[in-house]
């Protein structure tokens, strides 16, 4: 069995649960992932959700996996709970109206080592760890970190596609002395294809890893500025 959605609400790993509903995506829901760091005894989020009677093909240990569950098209959402979550390689978030929300408390300006809930990578070779290209997506209460320690490892977080809302998310970038003076590193890219997006109460980039090199890198690149690009938008 599923979770219970009573119809005025009631709050769930501190986002309300709304009749046909998870936190802010509403009426019309799809299926919901659920992410936590382990599948253990010990972690208590995972005990919670399988208290709750939430079948474990449906519980996943990183954002990869349980983003290749969602379909496309149907609102259907992954919920992580909070913790660090290492990714091993870009993720291409692909699939239109597929959205993120974080199951921890509204401020997400801590990293990997001090999470609520934070998606990152510390391998060498991601140059953003999550790329968007599906459209109409959402993304709340989460962190997202790119802490590879290499000219390679350019953005935290890549917007290429249209529509797309952020709210309370934080994007962190050039953390580490291989990445900060790279001039096309940023925290966040938006590309010529990430058009009208609207960020509410997000912060872009950090101040607490590496040193920044002058004039090199800043914390928000627009990818695209000959004509086409930026393209509406609201921050």
């Amino acid at each position: 069995m599923g979770l219970t959605r009573f119809p005025h609400g009631v709050s769930s790993f501190g986002i309300p649960v709304y009749g046909g509903g998870i936190g802010p995506i509403g009426m019309g829901v799809g299926n919901i992932k659920y992410m936590v760091t382990a599948k253990a005894s010990t972690n208590l989020y995972y005990k919670k959700l399988n208290e709750a009677g939430i079948p474990d093909n449906e519980i996943f240990t990183t954002l990869a996996t349980a983003f290749a569950a969602t379909t496309a098209s149907q609102n259907d959402v992954v919920a992580a709970t909070p913790g660090a979550y290492d990714e091993t390689a870009e993720l291409a978030w692909n699939k239109a109206q597929t959205h993120l929300v974080g199951l921890g408390g509204p401020n997400t300006n801590g990293d990997w080592s001090e999470p609520n809930v934070v998606i990152y990578t510390d391998s060498t070779d991601v140059a953003s760890v999550i790329t968007v290209t599906g459209a109409n997506c959402q993304f709340w209460n989460a962190t997202v970190s790119n802490y590879g320690d290499n000219t390679a490892c350019l953005t935290a977080f890549t917007l290429n596609k249209y529509g797309c809302y952020f709210n309370n998310m934080t994007f962190q970038g050039m953390m580490t002395a291989g990445s900060d003076g790279v001039v096309a590193a940023a925290a966040l890219y938006i590309d010529g294809d990430g058009m009208y997006p609207v960020f509410d109460d997000c912060t872009i980039g950090q101040n607490v890893w590496g040193t920044r090199e002058g004039a090199l890198s800043g914390v928000l690149r627009f990818t695209n500025t000959a004509g086409t690009g930026p393209q509406n938008g609201r921050f």
